[in-house]
């Protein structure tokens, strides 16, 4: 008997599979869905220590856990890795509407105010979004258009 891949201790994992083992081809895991290139415009997760699905699709607004898991052929008990990497979905996002979440509110200026102090990381799409004044970056222009927008003093085109 071969076994191509074991995750965790290989000698132990043998001794408890088959005592007979004669021949170990290969070690670590199979592929994850994430492994492949990403579709366009998908997004790829990579997941920290004491992320779950649930914590993971409410950082894209535009999911769900269940997608997620659907989306990258994680069944039940949806076990996850740190270090592992996930694909996002992706989302077509109107102009100004960073979260995703379909309207263009306080939160997408918030969003851009944490991109530019390093404190949140925007995906391709995102940053697109997020560029309300079209100049090519990502500034406090753009998010105090779009605060001006929810006053009705700027109209986002």
């Amino acid at each position: 008997k071969q076994i191509t891949t074991i995750e965790g201790n290989v000698d132990n994992a043998c001794r408890m599979l088959y005592r007979a083992l004669t021949c170990v081809v290969g070690y670590g895991r199979p592929p994850y869905p994430a492994d492949q290139a990403p579709a366009a415009g998908d997004l790829i997760h990579t997941v920290a220590a004491g992320e779950t699905l649930s914590i993971i699709a409410r950082n894209y607004s535009w999911t769900t856990w269940q997608a997620i898991a659907e989306y990258n052929s994680i069944k039940s008990p949806y076990t996850i890795y740190a270090g592992q990497k996930i694909k996002i979905p992706g989302k077509a996002l109107k102009k100004g509407d960073v979260s995703g979440n379909g309207t263009v509110g306080i939160e997408d200026s918030r969003l851009i105010l944490q991109y530019i102090v390093g404190k949140a990381t925007l995906s391709a799409d995102q940053l697109k979004a997020a560029d309300i004044n079209g100049d090519g970056k990502v500034d406090v222009a753009d998010a105090r258009l779009i605060l001006q927008a929810l006053v009705g003093k700027y109209t986002i085109k």
